[in-house]
């Protein structure tokens, strides 16, 4: 699972000092010498961290609400996926002139394969239902690769010319079969068994930044970053069923569902938090974490809701701000301080904790397991 997008679908379109690296375990596929056994890998998590004084991955440990370590060595990583028993990291990375995503050897720390994006501006990836394979596409790109995550290699190459608009994130649907991709003002779905595109393209908001499917399947939602708005969509009937507005101003960035799928939490750019109802589209609440919210990922079963936020000193939450933030954040000359993950209930959705982290972190990936000794 990987999660950032920082508004730069739209802004497109219009060493680490102090750092320790994780201590060596058990390797977990032989022969593979990215894949390793993380001790209690059960309640561990990650976040990268693209700040330029930190460019690291926090190692999270989610019994304890704290960062454990950190894993030194990227430029500019942006998100972080993570496989489902936890025993392999890939890492996209952004750095301006080197953008790809680095295969990481947990236990170790070890960077040990880079692969290349393919086309488009920066890598995006994301993880299938049952860790298998790893879909790789791009911001700005035209194409989606499948990867094996036992090799590493591309086994597939997906076109999504025919769409006529640049693609950003996509996200496989949780039976595997098809992929929900976002364009510039629609949301499409493609049969990966085929390669083909399924019905119409369906028609949101201005720059769907991010989406997100119920466990079930049965609805989508995305965050609209240009016009303030979320759009919540029938899978069967291929319709936006609710319209959230939160405000022009507000930059929805991120979306993600809870695991019963009762509700969507947007994290927004302007310093709050939208928790919507995924059957009706009613806002439930606003929460304010007080800084820049980057994101929003769930504990397994459902009570923690983890949000990474960063200072509002950079980016600042405008598109100008964000446009004048964006160069010297992928050139590697970007320093904003440390951020901090916020912890909330999500049954009351009272702060349960907040802890610092490094500076602009991503969200909070949490592998879905099974674990082995």
């Amino acid at each position: 699972m990987s999660r950032r997008r920082l508004g730069i679908a739209l802004m497109c379109a219009v060493g680490v000092a102090g750092l320790s690296a994780v201590p060596a375990a058990a390797q977990g596929n032989p022969g593979d010498p990215g894949s390793c056994r993380p001790s209690g890998a059960g309640h561990l998590a990650y976040s990268t961290n693209l700040d330029t004084d930190y460019n690291s991955v926090s190692v999270v440990d989610t019994k304890d609400l704290r960062v454990q370590r950190y894993i030194p060595g990227f430029r500019v990583p942006s998100n972080v996926t993570v496989l489902n028993d936890g025993s392999k990291l890939y890492v996209d990375q952004w750095y301006t002139g080197d953008a790809n995503t680095k295969v990481v050897n947990p236990c170790t720390g070890q960077i040990v394969k880079t692969i290349p994006r393919p086309g488009g501006l920066f890598p995006l990836t994301n993880l299938s239902p049952d860790g298998r394979w790893l879909y790789l596409s791009t911001i700005q790109g035209f194409t989606i690769e499948k990867i094996d995550t036992k090799t590493d290699e591309v086994v597939h190459t997906y076109s999504t010319q025919q769409t006529g608009e640049p693609i950003g994130y996509a996200i496989p649907s949780p039976d595997g079969k098809s992929m929900w991709i976002a364009g510039l003002h629609h949301v499409y779905q493609m049969d990966l068994a085929t390669g083909q595109f399924v019905g119409d393209p369906i028609a949101v908001g201005l720059s769907p930044e991010w989406l997100a499917v119920t466990p079930d399947g049965k609805r989508l939602l995305t965050s609209n970053f240009a016009d303030g708005t979320d759009s919540v969509i029938d899978a069967a009937s291929r319709r936006v069923t609710a319209t959230v507005n939160t405000g022009i101003t507000s930059y929805p960035n991120s979306v993600s569902s809870t695991p019963d799928g009762s509700q969507f939490w947007v994290g927004n750019l302007d310093g709050s938090v939208a928790v919507v109802d995924s059957h009706t589209g009613a806002l439930i609440r606003m929460l304010k974490p007080g800084k820049i919210t980057l994101d929003v990922t769930f504990s397994p079963d459902g009570r923690l809701a983890y949000v990474p936020t960063t200072p509002f000193s950079s980016p600042a939450p405008n598109i100008n701000g964000a446009l004048t933030a964006f160069g010297p954040m992928v050139s590697g000359n970007y320093h904003t301080g440390p951020g901090e993950i916020v912890v909330y209930d999500t049954r009351s959705l009272n702060l349960v904790k907040t802890f610092p982290t490094g500076g602009v972190p991503s969200p909070v990936v949490i592998p879905a397991g099974p674990f082995h000794d």
